[in-house]
């Protein structure tokens, strides 16, 4: 079964489902199962597996040994962009590249963010679906895309305070100081990548474990909005807009304050002695050892 099969909505869940419940079932054979998750993150779950039968060894979060300090993969001038931002000002939209965020759901994230006026945004949208703008959004981003270049509209004098963009250097954008939320369809890496940095987000799960990761950033991490209750709902407008106020104003002090906090503990176990770092120093070592 491909990731292909899994997002394919004439493919059996029931198929999806059987064939990752064989996987889970497998894992108990197996000497150790390498996660890319940390005990700070996910102690309970962590335990709970090793109740199980099964060695589960945490060994991440893994982007953290990865460098970003001068990316040059930034063909869209991205990071360039949030250079002349304000701190925590940016709301950055991403949904991943595997599940598409339905037509209807698209125009109601456009709407919201052209009426939002005291944000900056940065939308990321997949080349297929950019015939889903609307044609009046042109009035409130800057369009940074590999097919036609990095242009800079200008409008009266001011810079469009939007920048839509078909790719950008996901580690490095939530790093940077001018990103202040993110708006997310909550797949794994992506949350690792916004909680390492501290940086809180908006929850639109779009499909599988997207769900219970959201359930984990509402209740045990408390560091997300939550937007619609299921995979299907629409999140209209109007929620949006009081979502995207809630996380960059209202809340954003109390939740950014937890996103630092975890963040902090998941980087602590990547140093030297930490829970995840020593999985993996373990790992190495049996390794030589089979040579």
């Amino acid at each position: 079964m491909t990731l292909h099969h899994a997002t394919d909505p004439k493919f059996s869940a029931d198929i999806v489902g059987k064939t990752f419940v064989e996987a889970v079932g497998y894992s108990s054979q197996a000497d150790r199962v390498l996660a890319n998750s940390s005990h700070t993150l996910e102690g309970n779950a962590v335990r709970a597996l090793e109740l199980c039968g099964i060695n589960i060894v945490p060994v991440g979060p893994l982007h953290l040994n990865i460098s970003t300090g001068s990316d040059p993969d930034d063909p869209n001038q991205v990071i360039p962009w949030l250079d002349k931002q304000e701190s925590r000002s940016v709301l950055y939209i991403a949904f991943g590249t595997i599940a598409p965020v339905p037509a209807a759901q698209f125009e109601q994230i456009a709407l919201a963010l052209e009426s939002t006026k005291n944000i900056a945004f940065l939308l990321v949208v997949r080349p297929q679906q950019l015939e889903l703008v609307p044609k009046e959004f042109g009035a409130t981003a800057r369009y940074a895309l590999k097919s036609g270049g990095a242009l800079e509209h200008v409008n009266g004098g001011t810079v469009y305070r939007g920048l839509l963009t078909d790719w950008a250097p996901q580690v490095a954008v939530l790093g940077h100081r001018a990103v202040g939320g993110f708006l997310t369809h909550c797949g794994w890496n992506s949350i690792l990548e916004s909680v390492t940095v501290g940086v809180p987000v908006m929850s639109m799960p779009r499909m599988a474990d997207q769900c219970l990761t959201r359930k984990i950033l509402d209740e045990e991490w408390g560091i997300s909005v939550r937007l619609g209750n299921a995979i299907t709902d629409v999140v209209s407008k109007a929620d949006l807009e009081a979502a995207i106020q809630e996380l960059m104003f209202k809340r954003r002090d109390e939740l950014g304050k937890k996103a630092s906090d975890l963040g902090e503990l998941a980087r602590q176990g990547m140093e030297e002695g930490g829970s995840s770092r020593s999985g993996i120093d373990s790992l190495v070592k049996d390794l030589e050892l089979w040579k």
